[in-house]
């Protein structure tokens, strides 16, 4: 099972001031991250951040006049301002167990964990002593950044399950948006097409040439996306179900969209899980390249 706990720290940073403000300025920058560790188990290595993490900016500026005084009751403006901050923020993760490191005192981290209003307390007196002593040297500029990293430790197979889960989403993902690219091409190619009109009657474009706009979005698809998700396994090919064709709305013949060759009544087709068809040979070395059907892009089932 996984644990995880938050360690909060602000510091002071440098920013150039401005005399023209018609009264001083505190800006509260603050930076949240969320940071995978494996525990022991797995080799107590820290795992490097990724964009899914959690991370991400907030920048406010307030008055630095709540600040100056060193009231921290509950009741305090400056208290209400670092709260509401928070709450601005809304965190993906909840501030429940937290550890404050006091930078002013060499970096020491609390010993025990620190509630969400103990938190708002700390940050508001280090803001105080940040803000008054700008105020001491004639600066009318502060600014205060407040640092949030939620630390989940968790096992290496846990870890590994976590990441094959947003390989998927990020696959899904994809697949979607090739979807929709596929049908908006598709579309405007059939548009351009010359339908001939018989007695009424509208005389749609002709199979084979509905099969080369297909293997023509599919190649062009394909040349644009050059991500590779790896290739399927020799027994997913294997496991395809093997079926006859016997024909589609009454025609003697139809074609395989990957070598566009006929495929005669009582030819041999693997069936994908989406229910296209394709030649036994044409699928099995697409597969070995791309683990998703040609035309809709739906990833091969394990």
């Amino acid at each position: 099972m996984a644990s995880d706990h938050t360690l909060v720290f602000a510091m002071p940073a440098y920013i150039p001031d401005n005399q023209s403000l018609p009264q001083p300025r505190v800006i509260m920058s603050c930076i949240v991250r969320r940071r995978y560790i494996q525990s022991e188990v797995g080799g107590g290595t820290a795992l490097p951040p990724r964009a899914s993490d959690g991370g991400f900016w907030y920048r406010a500026e307030y008055p630095s006049g709540p600040f100056v005084s060193h009231d921290r009751s509950p009741s305090s403006q400056s208290r209400a301002i670092v709260s509401s901050m928070l709450d601005d923020m809304r965190l993906p993760f909840p501030l429940d167990r937290l550890r404050w490191l006091d930078v002013s005192a060499g970096m020491h981290v609390t010993e025990k964990y620190l509630t969400r209003d103990e938190l708002v307390s700390e940050i508001a007196r280090a803001t105080s002593h940040a803000v008054n002593d700008t105020c001491r040297e004639g600066r009318k500029r502060t600014k205060m950044v407040v640092s949030i990293v939620h630390k989940v430790t968790i096992s290496e197979h846990e870890m590994r399950a976590r990441w094959r889960r947003l390989q998927w989403r990020i696959l899904h993902s994809r697949i979607l948006e090739e979807e929709e690219r596929w049908r908006r091409l598709l579309s405007g190619q059939r548009s351009t097409l010359n339908l001939t009109r018989q007695e009424g009657a509208v005389t749609t474009p002709d199979r084979n040439t509905e099969g080369v706009l297909r293997i023509r979005v599919m190649r062009e698809s394909v040349d644009q996306d050059r991500i590779n998700f790896g290739a399927a396994h020799k027994s997913m090919i294997e496991s395809l179900n093997k079926v006859t064709f016997e024909g589609d709305q009454g025609s003697n013949s139809s074609h395989c969209v990957i070598c566009m060759e006929e495929v005669a009544i009582g030819g041999q087709l693997i069936r994908m899980d989406c229910s296209h068809k394709f030649h036994t040979d044409c699928i099995k070395t697409w597969l070995k390249v791309h683990p998703t059907c040609p035309l809709c892009r739906r990833p091969l089932s394990p």
